[in-house]
């Protein structure tokens, strides 16, 4: 079970584990002094970093990092950061009893496990929720890869409203886009549960009310975004994500969308398909909950609920046209949908065809699209 914890109560933790810490940050690390509090309250620290990785997980990174822990000695993992920080601190602590030859096409499943390592998670962008989330990504020969365990759930997280102070709007808008989609997709979700169902509610009413404030820099709504995206992780940490997610990994390893712009991208339309789809079918409980979302997201019709995805780009200074972002023939629109994760793609509420899937990233009827000629 985890436990939110405070800065306190991670200097308790670290006095614990013998005043030994393995690091896993980006830049976030230096930018937010972190080292120099712990150090202030925590003379005689020993601080083993990890910072060698770039956006993405990717195998390569996740074995130098369990080199680098396994010299440090540490036993306490604390992961500073985005998704990324975080993910490659669950993937060392879920790995730690392994070795890697280092010719793996992907991750291995695995029988050893290392259970008095112990991680603490504290997200500096909030859009992952990543700390609250019992799965990881990492790329293996150019293949994306989610990795699922509850072995792999930080034991405790630390939400720090304040980290948010220092990100351009760009990086603050994708993150909370990103918790926003989570959301959306847990709530219309197949594995729905009444506790996901909750979650989704209280992460969506936090972006919905906070989402203009937070770009422009507003304070007071520095802590709510933390907790939507943290409330959207543990939404989704019973349910998975839908089509929007499964679409958008294309756009975000072909085309170089940031991830949170991407799912923001491929949700737009999404909400008119699942209403069509419903009403197709007759299921009046489908479009009930179709009108809850509205609702929740304070628009009456999926047209609006469009119209807010499009606003909220705009007001991140994020792109609404995916032509502009290198999306400009079929071929291209096909590579997005050919690449769609099967896995994520089967909890989505409704069954989806590709024509479907090629609607919701142009909002046209595919066979009258501008694109078709293209080649």
């Amino acid at each position: 079970m985890q436990v939110e914890i405070n800065f306190e109560d991670l200097c308790k933790k670290i006095e614990e584990f013998g005043r030994s810490v393995f690091f896993v940050s980006s830049n976030s690390y230096s930018r937010f002094s972190f080292a120099e509090r712990l150090l202030e309250k925590i003379p005689g620290i020993q601080v083993e970093r990890f910072h060698d990785f770039q956006e993405n997980p990717k195998l390569e990174d996740l074995i130098k990092g369990l080199e680098r822990f396994r010299v440090s000695g540490s036993r306490l993992i604390v992961a500073l950061g985005g998704g990324t920080a975080i993910d490659l601190a669950k993937l060392i602590k879920f790995y730690s009893e392994y070795t890697f030859v280092g010719n793996e096409s992907s991750p291995p499943e695995i029988s050893n496990f290392n259970d008095d390592i112990e991680l603490v998670a504290i997200p500096t962008t909030f859009g992952t929720g990543s700390e609250s989330t019992h799965f990881a990504v990492v790329y293996a020969a150019g293949k994306k890869y989610s990795v699922a365990s509850y072995r792999i759930l930080p034991n405790y997280y630390l939400i720090d409203g304040s980290f948010a102070e220092t990100l351009p709007p760009h990086i603050k808008g994708a993150s909370c886009l990103d918790a926003l989609c989570q959301a959306i997709e847990s709530y219309w979700n197949k594995n729905r549960d009444e506790v996901s169902v909750n979650f989704a509610k209280e992460a969506l009413k936090r972006v919905v009310a906070n989402f203009r404030g937070f770009i422009d820099g507003d304070k007071s709504t520095f802590r709510e975004m933390a907790y939507a995206a943290n409330l959207a992780g543990k939404a989704i940490n019973i349910t998975k994500t839908t089509a929007p997610h499964a679409l958008s990994y294309t756009l975000t390893s072909h085309f170089a969308v940031s991830h949170g712009h991407a799912v923001a991208l491929c949700i737009r339309h999404m909400f008119q398909i699942n209403e069509d789809c419903f009403k197709a079918s007759r299921d009046s409980d489908g479009v009930q909950m179709m009108q809850d979302l509205y609702n929740l997201l304070g628009v009456s019709r999926a047209v609006d609920a469009c119209g807010l995805i499009n606003n909220f780009l705009r007001w991140s200074g994020l792109e609404t046209d995916i032509k502009k972002l290198g999306v400009e023939t079929y071929k291209d629109l096909e590579l997005i949908v050919s690449n769609t994760n099967l896995e994520r793609l089967s909890n989505h509420p409704v069954n989806l065809n590709s024509e479907h899937l090629l609607s919701s990233l142009t909002g046209e009827q595919p066979l009258s699209l501008e694109y078709h000629n293209k080649v």
